[in-house]
């Protein structure tokens, strides 16, 4: 598997500097977030300095590649929410196959707060009402509780929340970005959805069970790939 390591000067640059203290050495990152901490600035100043910055088209089709690896296509559906939420899954699933190679895992940058404040309620109960942004935000939630114990420890290790920070409010440059805790509430931590979606997790169960299948020992015994 390719992976995006082109040189940067972070001692020049200190938004840079911050990104790296973030996720690392990786030169390419997924970004999501609200509007209102400006994911968009950090995806157009990533690409600016170099980075090759993925976001929710990777939902739409198979022919989404990172170098020269293409990434495995889930079919969940056609409305922006789930194309969203798909590329999100999709990430996880390609992080999974880079950890079982032993190569760099691709980082996602949610932008979640600005100059340190959450100035957002997320919505987090199942219904046609609740904003695109929170529902990316309860997919990353299901997948960081998923019921497979290395799915959960990818998409720990692949989700940043950060926060953006800018030295004035009429700047169009970000000049800090700081990892920050998710945010979701805690009596949402214990909240069973009132309609809980399979279909999206079925697909991804299968697309696990078909890659540890094809990387399986001959030791092992196929039907402990459920767990």
């Amino acid at each position: 598997m390719s992976f995006n390591t082109c040189s940067i000067n972070s001692q020049e640059n200190p938004f840079i500097r911050d990104v790296e203290a973030v996720i690392g050495p990786s030169k390419t990152v997924m970004v999501y977030g609200y509007s209102g901490a400006w994911y968009t600035l950090v995806q157009k100043q990533l690409s600016a300095q170099g980075y090759e910055v993925l976001d929710y088209v990777m939902g739409c089709g198979p022919d989404k590649t990172v170098g020269t690896e293409e990434i495995e296509h889930l079919r969940e559906g056609s409305t922006n929410k789930k194309i969203c939420k798909n590329a999100i899954t999709k990430i996880v699933l390609e992080n999974v196959k880079r950890d079982a190679a032993g190569v760099p895992i691709i980082p996602l940058l949610f932008c979640a707060k600005y100059q340190g404040i959450l100035n957002f309620t997320p919505q987090f109960d199942p219904s046609p009402k609740r904003s695109l942004t929170d529902s990316e935000i309860n997919r990353i939630y299901k997948l960081i509780h998923f019921e497979d114990e290395k799915v959960r420890e990818v998409t720990e290790k692949t989700i940043h929340f950060v926060c953006t920070e800018r030295n004035s409010p009429n700047s169009f440059d970000l000049t800090g970005l700081k990892e920050c805790s998710p945010p979701w509430e805690d009596k949402w931590k214990v909240k069973e959805p009132k309609n809980k979606s399979t279909g999206w997790r079925e697909e991804f169960r299968n697309a696990l069970k078909a890659f540890r299948a094809k990387n399986l020992p001959p030791s092992l015994d196929n039907n402990k790939l459920d767990g």
